[in-house]
C-alpha cells in the first residue's frame, strides 16, 4: 500500500513538472529582441570606432607628408624659396615609402616676413588636403626659415 502511495505522489510530481518545462513563445521573442538590440548597439559602436580610426590614420599620414615637404624646403637653398604659392606637389615622390598616397594633395606657400621681423626670414606654409568621410579635410604646417650667414 505504501508503494501505491509513493507512485501516486511521483505521478503527481511528474505532472506538475511537465507544466514548467521549456519557454513560451513570448519569452523567446523578448529574449531575441533584447539580443538583437544589444548586437545592434555593439555593431554601431564598432562602425563608429572604425570610422574614427580611419580618420585618425588619414590625419597622421597627411601630417607625415606635410612634415616631409617642410623638411625638404628647410634643407633647400634659401634663395630658391621664392615668394608665392606652389600647387600640386607630387606627394607620391615625397612619401613613396607610405604606399598609396593618391588621396592626398598639397600646396606650398612661401612668404618673406615683413620688415620688422627682418628680410632674412621666410615663412613656409604647407597645406595637405585629402577627402575624408565628411568632405575635404586639410592640415596646415607652418615654419620659419632664416637666411644662413
Amino acid at each position: 500500500m505504501s508503494g501505491d502511495l509513493f507512485n501516486i505522489k511521483l505521478l503527481k510530481y511528474k505532472k506538475e513538472e511537465s507544466h514548467n518545462q521549456g519557454m513560451t513563445l513570448v519569452e523567446i521573442m523578448v529574449a531575441t529582441f533584447l539580443g538583437v538590440l544589444v548586437m545592434g548597439t555593439v555593431l554601431s559602436s564598432l562602425a563608429v570606432g572604425i570610422s574614427m580610426l580611419k580618420s585618425s590614420e588619414d590625419a597622421t599620414d597627411a601630417t607625415a607628408i606635410g612634415q616631409k615637404l617642410v623638411e625638404e624646403l628647410i634643407h633647400s637653398d634659401y634663395d630658391s624659396l621664392e615668394d608665392g604659392r606652389r600647387d600640386a606637389v607630387n606627394v607620391r615622390r615625397v612619401c613613396s615609402y607610405m604606399g598609396d598616397t593618391t588621396r592626398f594633395k598639397s600646396n606650398i606657400y612661401v612668404a618673406t616676413s615683413p620688415a620688422p621681423l627682418g628680410s632674412n626670414l621666410k615663412q613656409i606654409n604647407v597645406r595637405v588636403f585629402w577627402k575624408g568621410r565628411g568632405g575635404e579635410t586639410n592640415i596646415l604646417l607652418s615654419t620659419l626659415r632664416t637666411r644662413p650667414e
